[in-house]
């Protein structure tokens, strides 16, 4: 197996890998964790889709969406073992206050940002949010206070976790 993590190395290290790249590499990686969390069991499945990865790599110069597919493919038997697995995925923002942008910048990215969770918010019944930035919530209170409403709603709801400090 070692030969392998040393091909998925390699892959790795191209900084372009491309959608269809990233996509299969993450998978396998997921499914080296799972293999190893299951006694190894799918080692030489993920072996036999390593290397045609690799293989299809060192042709092509990159990962394509045929090669991704095919090795997905090969990858069918780890799907039930995978979704009995849960990921839990914690959501926050950091927003760098007027860091290299301009103050009228830094509170349209604030505003974008809360938008985006809120809007999240009424898509995904389960999504919860953190943010710990006490200033960002002084935006919202000048510059978009209905927002700040919404914000409030969800905090009361428990989905919105506010960690700044006071004052």
């Amino acid at each position: 197996m070692e030969h392998c993590l040393k091909k998925l190395r390699e892959m790795h290290k191209n900084k372009d890998l491309g959608y269809w790249g990233t996509r299969i590499i993450s998978q396998i990686e997921y499914g080296l964790k799972l293999s190893e969390v299951k006694d190894h069991q799918f080692d030489g499945l993920l072996a036999k889709a390593i290397d045609f990865v690799y293989g299809e790599f060192s042709k092509e110069g990159a990962i394509t969406r045929s090669t991704c597919e095919k090795a997905e493919e090969m990858l069918t038997e780890l799907s039930q073992q995978a979704k009995r697995f849960k990921v839990i995925c914690a959501a926050r923002a950091h927003i760098d206050m007027n860091w290299m942008w301009r103050w009228d910048e830094t509170v349209m990215v604030a505003m974008d940002t809360f938008r985006t969770v809120l809007n999240l918010m009424n898509e995904y019944p389960d999504f919860t949010f953190s943010q710990s930035q006490a200033s960002v919530y002084k935006i919202l209170e000048d510059y978009a206070p209905e927002m700040l409403e919404e914000v409030r709603s969800r905090v009361k709801e428990g989905r919105w976790e506010v960690t700044a400090s006071t004052g």
